[in-house]
């Protein structure tokens, strides 16, 4: 007993030291519910299997690292109680939920807060720091009921919630055939998380309403098999809509990472989280320092940004370091504050210029004018561990026409491509290359007569490779321009009408080989409403 007391005295002491210190993170402790809360009745039209997915991803999103957890087992009684009031109301009300929360589970979060700090102040405070505090305070144990309400208002609670649901499913028939040759499903997810914050104040507990995240997500699926495109459809939504939430609750001000720079070394940072807070290769971090201005109000002065190039292992050795590069760098010293800036792991690349078309048909010219392209790169240091890799999908459309010895015929060409791209940053510039396979399409359409229009049709498939150099305009804002060489070619035009008759094939040399120059804008998102590489692999197999 008097060791935990002892305990508790370490923790109210660190508490205060960190307190000092605005700009460090401490670690929050978090009670969630292993429930999804189905806020109207839309989404209580889900089923078991899709309220329990949801439910999963949801959990593996936003339980990050940088967090103690403390669960409500699910088979509380206290849970069951709380869970079926919540699902007799007919629309989502913070200020309810919360008054349920304090009616229901209160007592039982609060000792589950209580079981857990000793745990939390052997986290908290190291052996030095509790050896010193020992050495003069040995005489001075006493807690005051401040100290005890800081221990308590360290405590969270999370409840996702769902309050918007839609499925739809479209059969596409071969008209001459008279069958199905595929299903089209959709699935929309709408809804948040709600976190709460518990007070201790006067030897009683409180749960009050801090804050509301919404997202909307939009899974896309196209398969041979309906129950199949169906469930593909919603597990792309589900997976986006857990992702959503997990940028939403890292940028939830009081779940910020934030620490102090310990090293500077040109444009290169030294701090002290690492692994155990859940750093990620490429992470974004505002630097800056807190100011007083004319009036006395303290402000947040913002002096450029960094991105992590290296996670130290601090679980094992407390005292190792990560490091970052500065991106827009400023005035930079040891002591000023570096807070993070969540954001999806992708880029959203829009780019105009022009693509290449061509024939070295004697009687033809083929070419494009004009195209507008857009891409998105995925960060794939997480998984591989080394800065600056990205797989990349993206296209290209742009104007066709198509000339003879009689007459102009307009149409449209298109590429696809998938690629790997290395890029090399030189603070606000980056470079890089890149190498993949493309895929191409031209569309030319003749007017035969007032009723009738063939289109032609030709296809190839074949690589691209490019590079480009960008300038950094902000944190999530970057202008650049980009030349690719893509190469292929095919001969073969398929020919159509309007009234879906096949005519013979049309032969006419058709390169896509040359160079493009294109423009281009960058952003990096911190949400989006469904995920394009899913799309991409819920296609028709």
């Amino acid at each position: 007993m008097r060791k935990s007391f002892h305990i508790v005295c370490y923790l109210l002491f660190s508490l205060g030291m960190i307190s000092a210190q605005q700009t460090d993170y401490t670690r929050k402790s978090i009670t969630f519910l292993d429930a999804i809360i189905l806020a109207n009745p839309t989404a209580r039209d889900m089923s078991i299997r899709q309220i329990d997915y949801t439910r999963s991803v949801t959990k593996r999103a936003v339980q990050l690292e940088r967090f103690d957890y403390n669960p409500i087992p699910q088979g509380s009684g206290l849970m069951s109680k709380f869970t079926r009031k919540v699902d007799n109301q007919s629309t989502l009300s913070m200020e309810a939920i919360a008054q349920t929360l304090n009616t229901t589970f209160v007592a039982e979060i609060v000792a589950i807060i209580d079981e857990n700090a000793e745990k939390r102040a052997s986290e908290l405070v190291d052996e030095a720091a509790r050896m010193s505090f020992v050495a003069t305070k040995a005489k001075d144990l006493g807690i005051s009921a401040a100290n005890l309400e800081a221990v308590f208002n360290s405590g969270y609670i999370y409840l996702p919630f769902i309050n918007g649901f839609s499925e739809s499913l479209e059969a596409k028939k071969d008209d001459k055939e008279k069958k199905v040759v595929s299903y089209n499903a959709s699935t929309t997810i709408s809804g948040g998380i709600l976190w709460f914050k518990i007070d201790y104040n006067n030897g009683r507990a409180e749960v009050r309403p801090l804050l509301q995240k919404e997202t909307s997500s939009t899974g896309y699926s196209s398969k041979h098999n309906a129950k199949e495109a169906e469930w593909n459809a919603f597990q792309a939504a589900a997976d986006n809509y857990a992702a959503n939430l997990e940028v939403a609750t890292k940028d939830i001000e009081d779940f910020k990472l934030k620490t102090q720079v310990l090293e500077v070394n040109g444009a290169n940072i030294g701090f002290n989280m690492g692994r155990r807070e859940g750093l990620h290769v490429d992470d974004r971090y505002i630097l800056g320092e807190t100011i007083q201005d004319a009036n006395g109000e303290l402000t947040f002065k913002k002096d450029g940004f960094a991105r992590v190039k290296s996670i130290g292992d601090n679980i094992s050795n407390p005292g190792a370091m990560s490091y970052a590069y500065g991106v827009i760098v400023g005035d930079w010293a040891p002591g000023m504050s570096l807070i993070e800036y969540p954001t999806l792991d992708l880029d959203l690349y829009f780019m105009a210029g022009q693509i290449p078309l061509s024939t070295d048909e004697t009687f033809y010219t083929l070419e494009s004018a004009v195209a507008i392209g857009g891409e998105i790169t995925y960060n794939l240091s997480r998984i591989i561990q080394k800065s600056h890799w990205y797989l990349t999908a993206g296209g290209a459309l742009g104007s066709a026409e198509l000339t003879d010895s009689y007459d102009n015929y307009l149409g449209g060409t298109a590429s696809v491509n998938f690629a790997i791209m290395r890029r090399i940053q030189m603070r606000r510039f980056d470079a890089y290359a890149k190498g993949g396979l493309a895929y191409y399409v031209t569309t030319i359409s003749e007017e035969v007569s007032d009723d009738l229009t063939k289109t032609y049709q030709n296809e190839a498939v074949g690589a691209v490779l490019g590079g480009g150099l960008n300038l950094t305009l902000s944190i999530d804002l970057a202008l650049g321009l980009r030349y690719s060489y893509y190469m292929g070619s095919s001969d073969e035009w398929t020919v159509t009408d309007d009234n879906d008759n096949t005519y013979d094939d049309w032969f006419m040399n058709t390169s896509y080989t040359g160079g493009s120059i294109m423009l281009q804008v960058i952003y990096t998102p911190k949400a989006l409403g469904f995920n394009p590489i899913a799309l991409l692999g819920n296609l028709p197999d």
